[in-house]
């Protein structure tokens, strides 16, 4: 009989150490499996950032371009204005190129890896540009 109950209990052990190690198994691989979709999930979102940043960018330089262009526009027109009034607008059109150009280099040199950092410079470049593009918008050139 007391062979019975140490067979029996050793029958036990064994069938727990079996069911631990299956349930500690499918729990590793459960979490194996969840790493790499929390990974796949990242990997898709970091594309996405990049994706958005490249669009954001494209469009920013588009409108800059253009406010280079209506700059261009207003040199020639002031070109035909008495010297007094064309050195004020000139000055004028200065500080607005140099506005644009500020602009252009800051999305040009903007790097980062933070989606945070990201939405904050595209907030404040946002606001910048709608500044900018409201003064060229604005921008009267006498007898206009």
């Amino acid at each position: 009989m007391h062979k019975y109950k140490i067979n029996v209990a050793a029958i036990l052990l064994i069938g727990l150490l079996v069911v631990g190690c299956s349930t500690s198994h499918k729990k590793r691989f459960q979490e194996k499996e969840s790493n790499s979709l929390r990974i796949k999930n990242l990997e898709d979102e970091n594309k996405n950032y990049k994706l958005e940043m490249e669009e954001f960018r494209k469009t920013k330089s588009e409108e800059i371009a253009s406010n280079e262009k209506s700059l261009v526009a207003f040199k020639l027109r002031v070109s035909t204005l008495k010297k007094e009034e064309k050195k004020k607008f000139e000055k004028k059109i200065s500080k607005l190129n140099n506005k644009n150009s500020d602009l252009k280099m800051k999305i040009a040199d903007f790097k980062t890896d933070n989606k945070t950092n990201w939405e904050n410079f595209k907030y404040h470049f946002n606001h910048d540009m709608k500044k900018l593009g409201n003064a060229i918008k604005f921008f009267r050139i006498k007898n206009e």
